[in-house]
């Protein structure tokens, strides 16, 4: 039997700012550039983190 896990490699991500208020020392030794997008005027929310990654991890691709 195979089992197969399907991910990807992720090089730049967005995030919730909770999220990134949450990120762990670990996480953030691997951040290379980091900016805030604010939300649009009329959407919901409160914007997002965009994050370039120094090294590119794999993640599920179904996140």
């Amino acid at each position: 039997m195979n089992n197969y896990i399907d991910l990807k490699l992720i090089k730049r991500k967005k995030i919730s700012p909770n999220r990134y208020l949450k990120l762990s020392a670990k996480e953030k030794g691997n951040i290379e550039k980091c900016s805030f997008v604010a939300p649009k005027l009329g959407e919901s929310g409160f914007g997002f983190f965009e994050i370039i990654l120094k090294r590119p991890v794999y993640q599920s691709a179904h996140e």
